[in-house]
């Protein structure tokens, strides 16, 4: 199993990100915003070209483009919403072809107006969604890369564990559509992450994004923090995913919730890939140059 995390975390400017995770012995990306300037959905071909360019030099190669793909409310209508989506998804697999990633992810449509209802009473009430999605996922995999979905951590219609299950397994298809589970996206959504949330999204998950965070006296999150100090079971999630053997790649994301005083981006990105390598010592550390654990 492989460390990645979101490029952007460790700089906004692109070449000095790119340095940051060669110093700290992280070899492949997930690309999300700050490439260029750019959000990897708005990258030209020439600008991906020029990122190839940059990450060759170092030896980086990319995981996941991070996209927006899909990330609408479904309130603005089929035709706007597919419009967007396919316009969105056009752009990716154009870059998709220059950096060659393994993964494309797309994200769970958010709707507002739908608080409280499973994924199925959603699609229900949206009929062209499954479908829409259905021709995205199909896309992205019939380019030659793998089409995995995620949770939003706001007015995601994709809310716990079994929403997850039944979008993936609605949307699959032929794609080989996997999911993503942004675990601390899932705990603001309502669900807080323990070892029977994994039980339930087992099936279908080939992904994980870790954020750390403290919750409150209700065990909602209330604070940022980095993985070692977060109120979530770290340790017994990381443990059997890692043992599952179906996720390749472990995704660092950045914590939501308040930031504490002196917490800062940059040491808590140390501070978590340490305890990460320190903890899962089969986490790969492949550089040599790599920052001691």
């Amino acid at each position: 199993m492989k460390l990645s995390m979101l490029n952007m975390m460790v700089g906004d400017d692109f070449a000095t990100a790119l340095d940051r995770h060669v110093n700290l012995g992280i070899e492949i990306l997930d690309l999300k915003e700050s490439i260029l300037g750019r959000a990897v959905e708005d990258l030209t071909v020439e600008d991906a070209r020029e990122a190839s360019r940059m990450l060759t030099e170092r030896s980086l190669s990319v995981y996941c483009l991070s996209s927006q793909l899909g990330y609408r409310p479904l309130e603005m209508g089929e035709e706007k919403w597919i419009a967007e989506a396919f316009d969105c998804l056009d752009r990716i697999l154009a870059v998709a072809h220059v950096l060659q990633p393994e993964v494309v992810r797309l994200l769970c449509a958010s709707s507002p107006t739908s608080t409280g209802q499973s994924f199925m009473q959603v699609a229900a009430k949206h009929p062209w969604l499954v479908p829409a999605y259905r021709t995205i996922a199909s896309r992205i995999a019939a380019e030659g890369f793998t089409p995995m979905a995620e949770n939003e951590a706001v007015n995601c219609i994709v809310a716990n564990p079994h929403d997850a299950v039944a979008f993936v397994e609605a949307v699959r298809g032929d794609s080989g559509l996997r999911f993503i589970w942004d675990v601390q996206n899932m705990w603001q959504m309502g669900t807080y992450p323990d070892l029977a949330v994994l039980d339930v999204l087992r099936p279908v998950t080939a992904g994980l994004h870790l954020k750390g965070g403290i919750a409150d006296a209700k065990g909602e999150l209330e604070t940022a923090s980095t993985l070692e100090d977060a109120s979530w079971p770290v340790r017994e999630i990381v443990n059997a995913v890692i043992a599952s053997g179906s996720v390749a790649v472990i995704c660092l994301n950045p914590s939501h919730g308040n930031r504490p005083p002196g917490y800062t981006m940059a040491a808590a990105v140390e501070a978590d890939i340490r305890f990460l390598r320190r903890a899962f010592p089969t986490l790969t550390q492949s550089s040599s140059n790599a920052a001691p654990a």
